[in-house]
């Protein structure tokens, strides 16, 4: 794995993580992922549901774990 990519991932994993464990009054999906680089939501979207299986905005709407 290259270094791009590596750290593309770990984005992408430090989003889910934050996503997971926000309150859906706290933040937004849209909030979230600015905050961690991704300036492309929809193209953000998209990878997020290929890599983990849900959209960003259903691992914010499950409840809290």
């Amino acid at each position: 794995m290259g270094p791009h990519r590596y750290l593309w991932l770990r984005r992408m994993t430090l989003a889910r993580r934050r996503l997971m464990h926000t309150e859906p009054d706290a933040a937004t999906a849209t909030d979230i992922a600015m905050g961690y680089g991704f300036g492309e939501l929809g193209r953000f979207a998209v990878q997020y549901h290929a890599l983990f299986g849900e959209t960003p905005s259903e691992t914010l709407l499950r409840p809290i774990r």
